[in-house]
Parts: C-alpha cells; structure tokens; sequence
C-alpha cells in the first residue's frame, strides 16, 4: 500500500520569517531610495531592529512577540497597496489573530480571517466558518480540535 506524503507541519516561526521575507520583496518593489530591511520590520513591530538576527540565532521568541507581528503583518496599512498575501492571513490565523471589522463598511462584514466577504479575505479553506461544517479539511496549521469523546482519558495507572 502506497501512503501520501505527510506534510511536514510550519512553525510560527518559520511562518513569520516567510512573511517577513514576503514582506521585503512587496516593499523592495515599490520603495524608491533606502531599501526596507528586516531591522526595519523588527523596530516597526517591536522596537527591536536586531529581532531577526537574534531569532536566526536563537530559533525562539515569545507567542506574544509573534501576536504583535501577526497584527502587524495582518494590516493592510503595512503592505504595498493594501493587499494581504494569504502566508501572512495564514501566519494570522495560526497565531489567533484576527482583523477588526472597519467600521466605515456598510455591512461590516470585511474582517479579514474569521468572516470577511470580501475575495479571499475569509476563512482558509481548512477551517470551518461559524455555521458552516464542510471545510476542505485538515491542515498544518490548522488541526482541528478533537470531539471530547475521542480525547484519550489520562490514566492513573489503577486498574478500573
């Protein structure tokens, strides 16, 4: 029997650095003079220009460090031409991270990740909308939670 492939799932981690990389390349195309740098996306977000490089050192930071990024990454104000690329809508969802809806929108509904209406601003195709049970199904970034009835008991080790 021949299996699938299993993906291998991403960090945060890894998932922030894709996004930051991605967001070079969209600034780099449409910024004139001094080219944007990682340091620069560190001290946007975090005040911290050695971010980057201390994260290629370390591998590690804080969920709340990634959050900030997340919120940052998610905002249409921080990319050229107000488009969103979905690894960073991605990199939002898995960090829990969602945009406020715009007030000045008549019907409310352009939340980014988590319901939004507007083309490819929703939920990704792995999980479900609120209401709605069809996802296309599980991803690396997304597993979904488990029915309480198929989470194993813990054991104390005497017999029942």
């Amino acid at each position: 029997m021949i299996r699938p492939a299993m993906e291998t799932p991403v960090s945060p981690i890894e998932r922030l650095r894709r996004c930051a990389d991605l967001w070079l390349r969209a600034h780099s195309a449409t910024v004139v003079g001094r080219p944007p740098t990682l340091a620069r996306l560190g001290r946007a977000v975090v005040n911290d220009g050695g971010f980057f490089a201390r994260l290629a050192d370390t591998e590690s930071t804080t969920t709340a460090t990634l959050d900030k990024f997340a919120h940052y990454l998610l905002d249409p104000v921080n990319w050229p031409e107000g488009e969103v690329p979905d690894e960073a809508r991605i990199f939002a969802h898995v960090m829990g991270v969602t945009r406020p809806a715009d007030p000045a929108s008549p019907d409310n509904e352009s939340a980014g990740i988590g319901g939004g209406s507007l083309p490819g601003e929703g939920f990704p195709p792995c999980c479900p909308e609120p209401g709605n049970s069809s996802a296309a199904g599980v991803t690396d970034h997304c597993p979904r939670p488990r029915p309480v009835a198929e989470v194993p008991l813990a054991t104390t080790g005497a017999a029942a």
